[in-house]
């Protein structure tokens, strides 16, 4: 997460304003940022795939325990 934040610092000025570069810093957003984004998605999905796994072993071992 540290990674993906320090890549899109530069971005936060210019997405959170509503003033006319606003759009543009949008759109260069959305285009190149892109790859980033579904990169950290799935490693977001991966990493809660693996906390319900443990959860669902921890669960499993307390009813059998």
């Amino acid at each position: 997460m540290e990674t993906f934040h320090k890549n899109v610092k530069s971005y936060e000025t210019g997405l959170n304003q509503g003033g006319p570069k606003s759009w543009w810093h949008k759109i260069v957003w959305a285009m190149w940022k892109k790859d980033q984004i579904m990169s950290f998605r799935a490693k977001l999905a991966t990493h809660r795939q693996d906390i319900i796994a443990l959860q669902l072993m921890l669960h499993t071992e307390i009813l059998t325990g």
